[in-house]
């Protein structure tokens, strides 16, 4: 998320406010444990047939290690993996709060975002 937010040449305010967010969240490090899990669930998704992303069988086998539900907006990526407790879909989200749903931007919306925007 860092390297993007660079990339797009965020000014610092906005940084410090996606910083700020992503503090609220807990940061898995990598393990053999999560490794060997990743491993299984490449395979066993391969084997069902089902083609997974090296990114999205991560997030799964971070899921399936810790028992924990997979909350995504794609739940189609992961029918291959059979050891998710749940994956429990959200709607995809306007990231844009001053996009309309017709996709015209809204003057009336600051163009500040707060932490809760990101």
């Amino acid at each position: 998320m860092e390297q993007w937010a660079l990339q797009s040449n965020w000014h610092e305010k906005r940084i410090e406010w996606l910083r700020i967010f992503l503090a609220r969240f807990a940061i898995v490090p990598s393990s053999r444990d999560l490794v060997l899990k990743w491993a299984e669930v490449m395979v066993t998704a391969r084997r069902a047939g089902r083609h997974l992303k090296t990114a999205d069988a991560w997030i799964a086998a971070t899921a399936v290690l810790y028992d924990a539900p997979l909350i995504t907006h794609n739940a189609n990526d992961y029918l291959g993996v059979t050891a998710l407790v749940g994956i429990d879909r959200v709607p995809a989200v306007n990231r844009d709060p001053r996009r309309t749903t017709s996709g015209t931007v809204d003057q009336s919306v600051h163009s500040t975002l707060s932490a809760s925007q990101l």
